[in-house]
């Protein structure tokens, strides 16, 4: 079944996401300083799912425009250096 983006739990979850990407960082942190040895695939994995989040969630909040404007700059940078 799909989610509907408009629903009341998406929303909340929607405003949790920073609360709970923070208390797995804390987590993964935390279980770096344990005795017992962590998986460093798993580690990435974990780390690449929080960072993943966190770019949608800047993208998501970033208003078109300035997207626009962003990769029209990097690209004019990119054939300048292209043209050197």
């Amino acid at each position: 079944m799909p989610i509907s983006l408009t629903s009341c739990s998406c929303r909340r979850r929607r405003r949790r996401w920073p609360q709970n990407t923070a208390v797995n960082l804390r987590s993964l942190v935390q279980s770096l300083s344990g005795a017992v040895p962590v998986g460093m695939e798993d580690l990435e994995r974990r780390l690449t799912v929080a960072e993943e989040k966190l770019f949608a969630a800047l993208m998501t909040a970033t208003p078109d425009e300035a997207l626009y404007q962003v990769r029209a700059d990097a690209d004019r940078i990119s054939r300048r250096i292209a043209a050197r």
